[in-house]
């Protein structure tokens, strides 16, 4: 199976039923193939493995574009980049929790809220919020 190295944080791994993303080691996130199981072979496996972590590498160069990975597999990098001291990551998290927040979807609350310790950073931030929007 083929390994790419992004960045100092994350490697991507292809795997037999995913391609598997580790930030500083750990499995973070499984990223599923889309091509059905009666469809792939070694080519177009490689091909989609390739095109991920090229979404991947642009997602980081544009400085974590929403729109480069989807958000179900974005949010979870940003949050482990930001948790390991990525200081762009970190900027970038904070301002998507506010805007997901504020946004009302209910998708990226949901993983936003995935743990408690998010929900006490987020009401630390709607706090702040609350403050600002008093001037």
């Amino acid at each position: 199976m083929k390994e790419f190295k992004v960045n100092e944080f994350i490697i991507v791994k292809q795997e037999e039923y995913s391609t598997n993303i580790f930030v500083e080691g750990h499995t973070l996130v499984y990223w599923s193939y889309s091509i059905p199981m009666s469809e792939r072979n070694e080519d177009n496996m490689a091909e989609e493995f390739n095109n991920r972590c090229s979404s991947i590498q642009k997602w980081i160069e544009s400085e974590y574009e929403e729109k480069d990975i989807p958000y179900d597999i974005a949010f979870p990098l940003l949050k482990r980049l930001s948790e390991s001291g990525e200081p762009i990551a970190k900027k970038v998290f904070k301002r998507d929790v506010v805007k997901g927040f504020l946004s009302g979807d209910s998708e990226m609350v949901i993983h936003i809220l995935g743990s408690v310790s998010m929900i006490v950073k987020i009401l630390r931030i709607l706090q702040i919020l609350k403050n600002i929007t008093r001037y």
